[in-house]
């Protein structure tokens, strides 16, 4: 049997309803020499019937027991034989060109090895949500990748070559989190990025992609970086301001979470501990912290950056007494 031109990796876990609309967007595709490669991560619902019921000869079933996604997508990985992969999430959708826009981008640009798409965001319905993740940036984008600065890559907006992908390794099994924007910069130390800025995909907003626990967050936040940095030729400056960046970005998220505010005290100090000037002159932009919690991180960090920490619990403290005094008034 010949191979295809075209691999599409999918995995998916107890989806069933949505994965019939992900697998309905590939039979309308304009191009049709693909297969898709489904793996099951121990689903207990009705995702073997919804996938048998297409009877399409280019879908390839695979159930396994539930080991997370970065394991399903390196089952399916195995099972490749084409040229190109695509990567669609179960709840997410291409536009009926996707596969064949990206496939001739790629066929075009010979000395690009990947590219993506911008993508549009919907909902449980498939209703817009009128927000657009756009693809802008081409060329050699490790640095902007690896701290999502300001490229952000979503993956069933790749497509990639099957030989760079086999030589910059597949998906860490260890990572449940950032595990495609760790390919994805492994992959750009390798070749340049190709960007369509057409949303070529449409990516679901749904419950059940909600952000996990915090304290999940933050060992995946210092995993991810922690490998970056382990990486022979990085730049300790770029390191250092980059994950400092994406330590406060999700603090300052899971601040504003009802009853998450405790958990956003880690990422807090470890990115003053990385960038102590700039973390702390964002605390003080975006106002997100009072006299106790400034107290407890002066504490933690005074070792770190003691004046920088010692000014912003003095000008936290007098903002509050101007607030009180204003209130009194």
């Amino acid at each position: 049997m010949n191979a295809p031109k075209i691999s599409v990796v999918i995995a998916t876990f107890n989806r069933a309803a949505m994965l019939k609309e992900a697998l309905q967007s590939l039979v309308d595709q304009t191009f049709s020499d693909f297969e898709a490669i489904i793996v099951d991560d121990g689903s207990t619902d009705e995702t073997p019937e919804i996938v048998a019921a297409f009877s399409d000869p280019r879908f390839h079933y695979i159930f396994q027991e539930n080991k997370g996604r970065s394991t399903a997508r390196n089952c399916a990985l195995a099972k490749v034989r084409s040229t190109f992969i695509a990567f669609l999430d179960s709840d997410d959708l291409f536009a009926p060109d996707k596969l064949y826009r990206q496939l001739t981008a790629l066929e075009n640009n010979p000395d690009y090895a990947m590219s993506y798409t911008s993508a549009s965001i919907i909902d449980d319905t498939g209703c817009s949500q009128n927000t657009c993740y756009r693809a802008l940036e081409s060329g050699q984008l490790h640095d902007k990748i690896a701290f999502y600065l300001p490229v952000t890559i979503l993956l069933p907006t790749v497509m990639v070559r099957s030989s760079i992908l086999n030589d910059s390794g597949w998906f860490d099994e260890q990572m449940n989190r950032f595990e495609d924007t760790d390919l994805w910069r492994r992959i750009s130390l390798r070749s340049r990025l190709l960007a369509i800025d057409e949303p070529l995909t449409s990516i679901r907003n749904h419950a059940g992609n909600q952000m996990e626990h915090p304290l999940h967050v933050y060992e995946a936040v210092r995993y991810y970086t922690g490998k970056i940095k382990s990486d022979a030729d990085t730049d300790v400056e770029m390191w250092h301001s980059g994950s400092a960046r994406l330590f406060l970005h999700y603090g300052l998220a899971i601040y504003q979470m009802a009853g998450m505010k405790p958990f956003s005290y880690p990422f807090f100090f470890e990115s003053i501990k990385l960038s102590p000037d700039k973390t702390i002159n964002t605390l003080q932009t975006n106002q997100v912290l009072g006299v106790p919690q400034a107290l407890r991180l002066l504490l933690c960090s005074f070792i770190v950056a003691p004046l920088k920490l010692s000014k912003f619990f003095v000008v936290t403290i007098i903002d509050r007494i101007v607030f009180r005094l204003r209130r009194c008034l």
